[in-house]
C-alpha cells in the first residue's frame, strides 16, 4: 500500500518503540474529517499504519480505546475464522467491536434501530512489508444512511474520540 495516495484518514508509520520514522514526511497539522463519500472507491474510517508485531498494536489499541471511554465487546480473529470455516490462509486480521456505553445509550434513545450499526468496528491487520494497519469506522459516514438529525451530534462526538484514538497510536 502506498502512503502518498489520498486517504480518508491519517496514516503514520511507527517504530516498535512508538517513535515516528520519517516524521518530516508526515505533517502533524490538525487533521480534519474526511468529506462524505462521493463514489464507491471511498475507504471509510481513519487509519494508522504501524510497523510492529500484531499483538503489540492490538494491546495498545485496546488501551487507547479505554482511555477514550470505549470497551471491546467483540474480538473477531478473521484469520482463524477463515481457516476454520473455509480452510483458507489469510493474513492476521482482527475486528474489534468497540463501544462507548454513554454514546451508545444516547444513540439508542435517539434511534431505536441504530443497534444494527453498533458497535464501532476497529480493525488491526497485518499489511506485510507495509507494517500493521489500525483503522476505525467513521461514524459520521455511517450515520448519513440514517435520517435522524439527533444522531449527527452523537456521531460527531464519537468521531472525535475515535480520531483521537487513531492519532494517539
Amino acid at each position: 500500500m502506498r502512503l502518498d495516495r489520498p486517504t480518508p484518514g491519517l496514516r503514520r508509520p511507527m517504530e516498535a518503540d512508538g517513535s515516528v520514522e520519517n516524521a518530516a514526511a508526515f505533517p502533524t497539522a490538525p487533521w480534519t474529517a474526511p468529506e462524505a463519500p462521493t463514489h464507491s472507491s471511498h475507504r471509510p474510517g481513519y487509519e494508522q499504519l504501524e510497523s510492529k508485531a500484531l499483538n503489540c498494536p492490538r494491546k495498545r489499541v485496546n488501551s487507547t480505546l479505554q482511555q477514550e471511554g470505549f470497551g471491546i465487546l467483540t474480538e473477531i480473529d478473521v484469520q482463524a475464522t477463515l481457516k476454520k470455516k473455509l480452510d483458507v490462509e489469510f493474513r492476521p486480521y482482527m475486528i474489534l467491536g468497540a463501544c462507548n456505553p454513554a454514546f451508545a445509550y444516547q444513540a439508542l434513545q435517539a434511534e431505536e434501530m441504530i443497534g444494527t450499526m453498533l458497535p464501532c468496528n476497529v480493525i488491526v491487520q497485518d499489511k506485510g512489508s507495509d507494517g500493521i494497519e489500525v483503522a476505525a469506522v467513521d461514524p459520521m459516514a455511517s450515520m448519513q444512511a440514517v435520517d435522524n438529525q439527533e444522531l449527527a451530534g452523537i456521531a460527531a462526538e464519537v468521531q472525535a474520540k475515535l480520531r483521537t484514538v487513531i492519532e494517539t497510536l
